[in-house]
């Protein structure tokens, strides 16, 4: 039913497929449309609506959609934190808590936040393991 909605865009187009037949070709071919658009606007919505399926193979591109989107931001600039909390909030639930808290840890190590609060977040989730 979805697919036969009338004034979809090509990425509503690919997610609506995916949700359809949500197999590895299908996902793949909706991480390349929503590349080949090219634009922030696109990566933003694809890493979005991949977040929220319930498959943990489609969230694991959105993490690599939302690390693709803070690439394309300065580092440490207010966007390149928000992307990569994303993906570390996501990863906490696809791969777990280990992974992310690794994340997290990264970021402090060498992009430390100079913003308190942003730093309280990311301190947050590495918790009393300090420099383990």
């Amino acid at each position: 039913a979805l697919l036969l909605w009338p004034n979809r865009s090509e990425i509503e187009m690919a997610l609506a497929r995916l949700w359809n037949q949500p197999a590895e070709e299908t996902l793949s071919r909706f991480v390349r449309q929503v590349q080949s658009a090219n634009s922030l606007d696109a990566l933003q919505q694809g890493a979005g609506l991949l977040s929220k399926t319930a498959s943990s193979l489609a969230k694991k591109a959105g993490i690599k959609m939302l690390d693709e989107l803070a690439s394309r931001h300065p580092i440490a600039s207010p966007e390149w934190y928000d992307l990569k909390w994303r993906a570390i909030v996501l990863t906490t639930r696809v791969v777990g808590l280990a992974a992310a808290t690794k994340r997290a840890k990264y970021i402090l190590l060498l992009h430390p936040p100079t913003d308190q609060a942003t730093r309280q977040q990311y301190e947050s989730l590495v918790g009393d393991s300090g420099g383990s």
